[in-house]
């Protein structure tokens, strides 16, 4: 137990986004309309409503950076140190990162009771694709569906809700998702 006398609250919790995580329930035809894999120079990266993303410079999350490594950055780089320096060191991906049963783990040994989840890679590709309301309204059907299969969660000690990307382009799209996405989350 803490001292707080309660169980706090994360409301700023992030996962790592499986492979499959945009690709699962898209159709595979939308794939180089939407989201798919390519292959370049040996590393994998994604390809974005057709054009190759390096908004992240490994999306696949393996090896990543310890948790922490940016801690002295964002406590004012009393060092002045250059913010990729801090990203150098890796490690292979913990399975807390990616399995809900891990993460409920993990977040039951720091005596939290609820989190929000944020994703790392979702929040990023709707910009991209936003030349293409379909394909941004496919794509996160798809994503939030994957969300929900992975990581919702009121089983347990600790509840987590992961935060859907809602996508406003189609009329109909907004209500019909968040009504889908509270009532699975909420069973």
């Amino acid at each position: 137990m803490n001292d707080l006398g309660y169980a706090p609250f994360d409301a700023d919790n992030h996962y790592y986004e499986a492979l499959d995580a945009f690709t699962r329930y898209l159709d595979p035809a939308l794939g180089s309309r939407c989201v798919e894999w390519a292959e370049v120079n040996g590393r994998r990266y994604h390809v974005v409503g057709g054009m190759l993303s390096r908004a992240v410079t490994n999306p696949t999350f393996d090896p990543i950076a310890p948790p922490g490594a940016m801690h002295d950055y964002f406590r004012g780089n009393p060092d002045k140190r250059n913010p990729l320096e801090f990203l150098k060191a890796r490690e292979s991906i913990r399975p807390a990162y990616r399995d809900r049963a891990a993460r409920v783990e993990t977040l039951e040994a720091f005596d939290l009771s609820s989190v929000w989840l944020f994703p790392t890679l979702g929040m990023l590709y709707e910009e991209l694709l936003k030349h293409d309301p379909f394909a941004v309204c496919a794509t996160f059907e798809a994503f939030n569906r994957w969300v929900l299969d992975d990581w919702a969660s009121t089983k347990g000690t600790v509840k987590s809700l992961p935060l859907p990307i809602f996508h406003w382009p189609m009329s109909t799209g907004p209500s019909k998702n968040l009504n889908g996405l509270l009532t699975t989350a909420h069973t």
